[in-house]
């Protein structure tokens, strides 16, 4: 879990007992620590402050991120319940729709970018390039390495969620994090179309092997693990279960996603990928992760697939705190 997590966890649990005032003092004081996510934060101040009922002041700080250049995503403006009473007034419909400007022209030059990180013992190699340790040629005798393709989750991008799975290199596995090209917000990237996420996903990976076919880089096409956060875990389990990618495991951290029966069928009369392991956990308050990963993972073992799920009490919609400690295990049986 980043500190910024951490912070949003707090955030919540205050919003969950109805403590705006509280969650908003902890903003002030702790917020500025995360610039990157001003947006972010500045989201939940307008929410706040109009849940105590100062839609002066929520509708002023939304004017003010504007002035600073951010925005708002427009399906969370127009659909949070925490906004229902400043719909409908004049700034606010302004507001929106220099959101909906302004979120068009991010998504009109939206380019693929991905984070790939090689194991220890190999130089990370800028893009379209190949370049290992020493000469600029694999060593003799080196044997080719895994691949974990990690998938951020909505409202994240591929930087974000690269720092939460950099641990991979030191197991022996390369790390590959594509960037969705479904914009959200500043600099924040979504899943919600499956079909165009995965894609993005063939694309980067395709990539990934061309440039891993320049000496230098040996990775291993038949040895990958496709993992995810949130929508990001959904799309994992998509690609691994309808058989878009070869993978040989799936990890599916709090997976969301609206309806999820379709994937039931993808299971049959066969599984997509033989021999396919998955792993799931969520937090016991992911309520709605629950219920999928109980659903899903029902499907897999009916399929004679095998399956690990771990539900932590009391967490809720975050990475978990302690992710090396419970995948590196799985990467060491997986390879």
């Amino acid at each position: 879990m980043t500190t910024f997590d951490r912070l949003a966890s707090r955030v919540f649990d205050l919003y969950e007992r109805q403590q705006y005032r509280q969650a908003l003092d902890l903003l002030d004081r702790e917020g500025a620590a995360h610039p990157e996510q001003a947006w972010h934060i500045g989201y939940w101040r307008v929410c706040l402050l109009t849940r105590l009922g100062d839609a002066e002041a929520a509708l002023t700080h939304l004017e003010q991120l504007l002035d600073q250049g951010l925005w708002i995503p427009v399906t969370w403006l127009r659909n949070d319940p925490d906004l229902a009473g400043l719909r409908g007034h004049p700034r606010f419909e302004r507001a929106v729709a220099v959101c909906e400007q302004r979120q068009s022209e991010a998504q009109r030059r939206v380019v693929p970018r991905r984070v790939l990180q090689f194991p220890e013992g190999t130089a990370l190699r800028p893009e379209g390039t190949a370049l290992s340790q020493g000469s600029g040629s694999a060593p003799p005798g080196r044997s080719s390495v895994p691949v974990l393709i990690a998938l951020h989750g909505n409202a994240e991008n591929a930087a974000r969620a690269a720092g939460c799975w950099r641990f991979v290199a030191s197991h022996g596995w390369a790390l590959l994090v594509p960037q969705s090209t479904q914009v959200m917000g500043p600099d924040a990237y979504h899943w919600d179309d499956l079909d165009r996420g995965a894609q993005d996903v063939r694309y980067h990976y395709r990539s990934m092997l061309d440039d891993a076919a320049a000496p230098g880089a040996s990775l291993d096409p038949k040895r990958v693990v496709l993992a995810g956060f949130s929508r990001g875990a959904a799309l994992a389990l998509h690609l691994a279960l309808s058989g878009v990618l070869p993978a040989r495991g799936v990890i599916a951290l709090a997976p969301h996603l609206t309806d999820w029966n379709y994937m039931e069928g993808l299971l049959e009369p066969s599984p997509r990928n033989p021999g396919l392991r998955a792993y799931f956990w969520a937090g016991s308050r992911d309520e709605r992760a629950v219920r999928m990963i109980e659903d899903v993972a029902r499907w897999m073992e009916a399929a004679g697939l095998t399956v690990q799920v771990e539900i932590v009490q009391g967490d809720g919609h975050f990475y978990p705190p302690d992710l090396e400690a419970r995948i590196a295990p799985l990467l060491a049986t997986w390879r």
